[in-house]
């Protein structure tokens, strides 16, 4: 007698997830660190986050210290986040319309954006069975950092939006040779003490970061105000590279006057009034800062 043993052998499929959890996690000492000294925003009650084009109000909560939203499922892949917003409620929960922006990331092309990693929108990719970290950077006046960790996890540690402002005078006996130049435009036309014309590049750890200059009203009646961002948490070294727009044989441009260095938010040593004044020759002996007059050899 023959017997037939068929044997069959289950072996479990491994499936993909439809979802994963996601989450974001602000990473601060205590709530009121969310924001800076000079920032009067309340602290964030939920975050408002746009995803593939769905936006999501997403409840947060504190835990030892730290701010986390209630997890989001998201499916493995590729995903475009649009929107990333921390509001406070203004006291009246469950009512949007008073509610109030505490910390956002900037759009492509605002005037903020170069101060983050990735202004948005930008993609990124939740794994099947792997953590999957986004970085993202907010900002509020004062602003903050994002990093993220876990599944889809957003980690938000501090930084500081700084501002400088300057102003200079150009002061030269041949003020006749720079007869069609930007400084012929000014009001009170050519002559020996002009508005300087200049542009103040910011440098942190010596990496350029951001460049002004006030062309567009020919230096006269503001001073040029200069924002950077400062990490906390971190000791960053700024330098302010000062160029005023001069001939130089016969090209007009910017050269090199004078290098500013400072250490986090430390402040320049010059003035009081929250202006830093600079000539270039003797026009203005009491300038917080003077330079030598400048000669085109």
């Amino acid at each position: 007698m023959m017997v037939g043993l068929i044997i069959v052998s289950c072996n479990k499929t491994t499936e993909t997830p439809a979802t994963q959890d996601v989450a974001f996690k602000a990473s601060t000492a205590t709530i009121s660190d969310f924001k800076a000294s000079t920032c009067d925003n309340p602290a964030p009650s939920y975050a408002l986050i746009e995803i593939d084009g769905a936006i999501m109000q997403v409840g947060i909560f504190n835990l030892d210290g730290q701010i986390l939203t209630n997890t989001l499922k998201l499916a493995p892949g590729t995903h475009t986040i649009s929107m990333f917003v921390l509001k406070n409620d203004n006291n009246t929960p469950g009512v949007t319309s008073d509610d109030i922006e505490v910390l956002a990331t900037p759009l492509t092309g605002a005037n903020y954006a170069n101060f983050v990693s990735h202004s948005l929108p930008f993609n990124f990719t939740v794994d099947a069975f792997m953590k999957t970290e986004v970085n993202i950077d907010v900002l509020c006046f004062e602003a903050a950092d994002i990093t993220n960790f876990g599944f889809a996890w957003f980690a938000i540690d501090k930084i500081t939006v700084r501002e400088l402002c300057f102003f200079g005078d150009f002061c030269t006996a041949d003020y006749m040779t720079y007869a069609g130049t930007l400084y012929a435009q000014q009001a009170n036309g050519l002559r020996h003490d002009m508005p300087a014309i200049f542009k103040v590049e910011v440098y942190k750890n010596n990496n350029f970061v951001v460049s002004y200059n006030n062309e567009s009203w020919l230096g006269e009646g503001a001073p040029l105000c200069v924002q950077y961002p400062d990490f906390d948490g971190t000791v960053d070294n700024f330098s302010f590279k000062l160029y005023v727009k001069v001939l130089v044989g016969t090209s007009f441009e910017y050269k090199l006057f004078h290098t500013f260095t400072t250490v986090d938010g430390g402040q320049l040593n010059y003035g009081t009034d929250g202006v830093l004044d600079f000539v270039i020759g003797d026009c203005v002996p009491d300038a917080d800062l003077v330079l030598p007059s400048y000669l085109n050899i």
